[in-house]
């Protein structure tokens, strides 16, 4: 009980065993639907591409990570009350400690998910994380990206986890450098 909701999301993000966020991540492009136009992409290949970048791509994990724990910036007795007042747990629920994980992880997941669906259609995802090792030490790609991070507005970004339910349309050609207006 001594642990914070921070300590969780430390655990969530652990870069060195990172299989939390890859199986979020996974359930993510579970939901998310593509079509695209202007290429011949495999659909498949691409999600998969995306999820190796990302697993790979420590700052913008931590920058992701930052925003998160800034974002719930719940403490533990918060946390415990929630769960007690929305009944936030299972009759097989054995652990307090596992509810109160499941319960973090679930709004983890949430918030990765409104931004990766956001980023997505935004066609910001792909093209940061594809050129981020053509970049990584130049600060204007770092910037671009802590840029987009700290905008974001979590309250705005409506998901469905619905099968084709969040479809992205993607009309650029992925090898293509980030769009100019990332640049401002």
């Amino acid at each position: 009980m001594k642990k914070s909701p921070s300590d969780y999301i430390e655990q969530i993000f652990d870069l060195k065993n990172n299989s939390y966020l890859l199986r979020i991540f996974q359930k993510i492009f579970g939901f998310l639907t593509y079509e695209f136009k202007n290429s011949n992409i495999n659909g498949q290949y691409y999600t998969s591409e995306i999820i190796t970048k990302l697993l790979e791509n420590n700052y913008l994990l931590n920058l992701l990570k930052n925003r998160l724990l800034k974002e719930l910036g719940e403490t533990l007795i918060n946390l415990i009350k929630t769960i007690f007042s929305k009944g936030i747990f299972d009759k097989s629920d054995i652990e307090f400690m596992d509810i109160i994980f499941n319960s973090i992880y679930d709004k983890v997941y949430l918030l990765i998910f409104k931004f990766i669906f956001k980023a997505e259609k935004d066609h910001f995802l792909y093209p940061c994380l594809y050129n981020y090792n053509l970049f990584k030490n130049e600060n204007i790609l770092k910037q671009i990206i802590q840029r987009y991070i700290e905008n974001l507005d979590f309250n705005l970004i409506n998901v469905v986890e619905r099968i084709n339910s969040n479809q992205i349309i993607l009309y650029t050609n992925l090898s293509l450098p980030l769009s100019k207006k990332w640049y401002s």
